[in-house]
């Protein structure tokens, strides 16, 4: 079965690297991408149910704290993985993610070959141990 991937970016060039770099180290995976929250929580209400929803720090509307604080309330998305992705490192946007229920925080790469690498290592961990309990919730 195909992984379903989620990914809430509002920047048009960085989806289509994302989409790119998932196709390339996975090509059986499944994307969804949409532009803001309100998009992909109206996605995620239908009851699509990612195996791993990236998301950018300051997507439209809400920005991410809100955004994953929303997608932990929907059916079926309590455990699933939540990595939200940035251009900083602010410590207060970190814990205000990891607060709302964020698995991961990870500074967006500034390479290709970075990029390359994350996507990597993202499928790696949170798509071949689909099996485990994601930080320990339940």
């Amino acid at each position: 079965m195909a992984n379903q991937i989620l990914i809430v970016e509002d920047s048009g060039p960085e989806t289509r690297l994302m989409s790119v770099m998932f196709e390339e180290v996975d090509p059986f995976c499944s994307l969804s991408m949409v532009s803001s929250d309100e998009s992909a929580l109206r996605l995620l209400e239908t009851g699509v149910i990612p195996d791993l929803t990236l998301v950018d720090l300051n997507i439209p509307t809400g920005g991410a704290p809100q955004f994953i604080e929303r997608l932990r309330q929907l059916p079926g998305m309590k455990n699933q993985p939540v990595v939200v992705l940035s251009n900083v490192a602010a410590p207060e946007q970190i814990r205000a993610c990891y607060d709302r229920g964020a698995d991961a925080y990870v500074q967006k790469p500034s390479t290709l070959e970075d990029l390359e690498l994350l996507v990597r290592r993202m499928c790696s961990f949170w798509l071949r141990a689909k099996t485990r309990t994601v930080s320990g919730r339940q």
